[in-house]
């Protein structure tokens, strides 16, 4: 596997992984195991199992455990822990083993890679959480085998996963009052600080767009409630 992002090359969700709607069956399988939505490693890394119960965890144990395609030319499977399930037990009955459930912000830092992954598993989770019953009639949904997809056998609509569209600016202003060496405004970005992390951490202003808007729509929108100013010039590439 890619270890930290320590080139300089981008690094795309499909370099080492493809889709797949039925398990290949392989001798080993990679397990993006979450609890609260905190992503399990060992050492650093995925684990790489034969079977779950490697790891001393039992059935009652596992909400989920979803087959989502091949990483690494392995089968891989999203896999909910409940709620109920006590971490501290867990790492005294695998205390030779140095594992950590670390929260996916902090997953990016330590492998982009598993990162992306890591982001499709969980929303695949809540995919299958949140349609497990059908929106129309109220019929218990199935899995598709054909496509990713639930459909109800009973009225035949079908749910798909979830797309959310989302928009990320960069907004720039020109300081009159502090100049370049050739004598023009020097330009500035703002960054933001969230209120919601532990430490500080600044970022561009970002959102989702709202049914029927248009992505400048959704910027003006969005910088005005996350920073009361308003914008102007909106281009995007």
């Amino acid at each position: 596997m890619k270890t930290q992002h320590d080139t300089n090359e981008s690094i795309s969700l499909y370099d080492n992984y493809k889709i797949n709607l039925k398990a290949k069956g392989t001798d080993e399988k990679f397990y993006f195991i979450f609890h609260e939505r905190n992503l399990l490693l060992i050492d650093h890394q995925l684990p790489l199992l034969k079977e779950l119960n490697e790891l001393n965890l039992n059935e009652e144990d596992v909400n989920n455990c979803i087959y989502f395609g091949d990483f690494y030319l392995k089968d891989a499977y999203a896999v909910e822990l409940s709620e109920e399930f006590n971490v501290e037990e867990f790492k005294e009955e695998n205390e030779e083993i140095n594992m950590e459930f670390i929260n996916l912000y902090e997953v990016y830092d330590i492998n982009e890679e598993t990162y992306y992954l890591g982001g499709r598993a969980i929303q695949i989770i809540d995919w299958e959480n949140n349609h497990q019953y059908c929106g129309r009639c109220g019929a218990k949904t199935v899995t598709s085998d054909i496509e990713m997809a639930k459909v109800c056998p009973e009225c035949g609509f079908t749910s798909f996963t979830r797309i959310c569209p989302a928009i990320i600016t960069t907004i720039i202003k020109e300081d009159e009052d502090d100049l370049d060496e050739n004598g023009n405004p020097t330009k500035k970005i703002l960054m933001a600080r969230h209120s919601y992390h532990e430490y500080p951490r600044y970022a561009l202003i970002a959102g989702f767009l709202e049914a029927g808007e248009s992505i400048e729509e959704a910027v003006k929108r969005e910088v005005m409630e996350e920073v009361g100013i308003e914008v102007e010039d909106i281009e995007y590439f």
